[in-house]
């Protein structure tokens, strides 16, 4: 992996960072389809116009394209100006994610400040609300990465942690399965488990050895049995590494209220980049889904309209 920003991407390398607080940092990503198709105006979507180009931020230069196709497989052919918003989305989304998550795995590091919430004008840039304050696809991947209540996982030498993090004023405490499992979720060496963390306090909850276990076609996931608390999932590898075949999401209940509609989604195995298209603002957009976890998603202001469930693979 190369050592240059432009060149490669390494979300690992978060995690080697040890300091009391990140002062400044960020990543670039696209604004959504609607923002894009907003400020060209009558100009075709088109990469190489000049419209276009003169809304993308200048220190851009091709670093978001070679992240993309390190981390995500989208095939041989060039990528298409509706798969750069996609996927450079996710990319964004998953720097942030993983280097927050890093920032509050780090027992001495008391906070980090991305650069930047909102934007100045329309453009590819470094911020999680464009212009006109859609959201982009990363700010999912912020609200996740802040939840009050969260567990994160990492490899540490041979073994492997978890840390609870409690930022509301009451004990947490989790029923979870934490192991190994399988990306078609025919594997599955887990065990049950009751995880406390205080009030108000960031602590290991576990610490073991790492099994022999196939870490391209599985990872350990620990799914957590209380709706405010995500599950998690040790990441080993971009995702174009990892080998796992298609699988379906399926919308299990829906339900209006109001004019917002909440849906219950069940995966079979393990789906990467679920979101609801169409540029709602959604309690979670954009996410990846455990063999079997079933997850609940409020879509605001959907009322009855019919949703359009889509995933990367």
């Amino acid at each position: 992996v190369s050592n240059d920003i432009r060149e490669a991407l390494d979300l690992k390398s978060y995690d080697a960072i040890k300091t009391k607080f990140v002062s400044e940092y960020g990543a670039l990503g696209p604004c959504s389809l609607e923002s894009i198709q907003e400020y060209l105006g009558d100009e075709e979507l088109d990469m190489n116009g000049k419209l276009w180009k003169s809304h993308t931020n200048v220190t851009m230069k091709d670093t978001l394209k070679k992240a993309i196709l390190q981390n995500y497989s989208v095939g041989n052919h060039g990528l298409t100006e509706r798969e750069f918003i996609l996927y450079g989305g996710l990319v964004q989304g998953d720097v942030y994610e993983y280097s927050l998550e890093s920032f509050r795995f780090q027992e001495a590091c008391g906070g980090a400040l991305f650069w930047m919430y909102n934007d100045a004008w329309g453009e590819v840039g470094w911020t999680v609300i464009d212009y006109y304050m859609r959201r982009k696809i990363s700010y999912y991947g912020v609200k996740r990465a802040f939840a009050h209540k969260k567990f994160i996982i990492r490899q540490v030498d041979d073994c492997i942690l978890i840390r609870g993090i409690n930022d509301t004023n009451e004990k947490m405490r989790c029923n979870v399965k934490f192991g190994y499992v399988s990306f078609d979720g025919t594997i599955s060496d887990t065990r049950e488990m009751v995880f406390e963390v205080p009030a108000g306090k960031r602590m290991q909850v576990l610490k073991e050895k790492t099994g022999d276990y196939d870490l391209k076609s599985g990872a350990y996931m620990l799914y957590v049995y209380d709706e405010s608390v995500d599950h998690a999932m040790l990441y080993t590898c971009p995702n174009s590494q990892l080998q796992y075949a298609e699988s379906s999401v399926e919308m299990m209940e829906e339900e209006v209220t109001g004019n917002d509609k909440k849906i219950v989604l069940r995966a079979k195995g393990y789906v990467c980049g679920v979101y609801i298209a169409g540029n709602y603002k959604c309690s979670d957009n954009y996410f990846n889904m455990l063999p079997g976890e079933e997850k609940t998603i409020i879509v605001k202001d959907a009322g009855d309209r019919v949703l359009e469930l889509k995933s990367i693979r």
